[in-house]
């Protein structure tokens, strides 16, 4: 009798463990403190991500960090993830796109990427989707550019429109943005 109470606590021990997201090493961790951070990041609810080239640093007994590339919904990344040792909590998570396409901040979808991310942020809601009709490019002072333009803007399942303007340095992916939906 005492060995199935023992087996029964430790099965209900794992799986508590994998309901609150403990992972059991420091790549699992890493997969999924990206994979959250994405899913917030980009407003989707599913990421198909991969991990290659996985590069495991220690810098202390408290910290380990990891580095490497990998695919998110076939799309290359690089990473940099931060995790403390004990439990393998994620402290600093950070991905970059290397697709040429979002590496350009002035493409169209680099802009719409911001815009999305920006209009998330601000409504804390899921499910926004964005079709920008049109955006004009006008260069300003200092280096930046100002992007004007007009799209659909889906939140659940209400259509409508926005207007946005995004003041961004050539250099910086950093986006001033101002939007009104209407």
């Amino acid at each position: 009798m005492k060995i199935r109470v023992n087996l029964f606590l430790a099965i209900v021990f794992i799986i508590s463990l994998a309901t609150i997201g403990y992972a059991s090493n420091p790549v699992d961790a890493a997969a999924t403190a990206l994979s959250n951070k994405i899913k917030k990041d980009l407003a989707i609810e599913e990421v198909n991500l991969k991990l290659s080239k996985v590069q495991t640093h220690r810098l202390s007994n408290n910290l380990v960090v990891l580095k490497g590339n990998g695919t998110v919904n076939e799309q290359e990344i690089s990473f940099n993830v931060k995790l403390k040792s004990a439990k393998l909590i994620p402290t600093q998570v950070e991905y970059e796109f290397v697709d040429p396409n979002l590496s350009d901040p002035f493409s169209e979808e680099s802009l719409t990427n911001d815009l999305l991310h920006k209009i998330h942020n601000d409504l804390k809601r899921e499910n926004i989707v964005i079709a920008v009709d049109y955006f004009d490019i006008q260069p300003a002072e200092n280096n930046k550019k100002v992007i004007n333009g007009e799209g659909d803007l889906r939140v659940g399942l209400d259509w409508k429109r926005v207007k946005f303007e995004m003041v961004k340095q050539e250099k910086n992916n950093e986006a001033i943005i101002k939007y009104r939906i209407y």
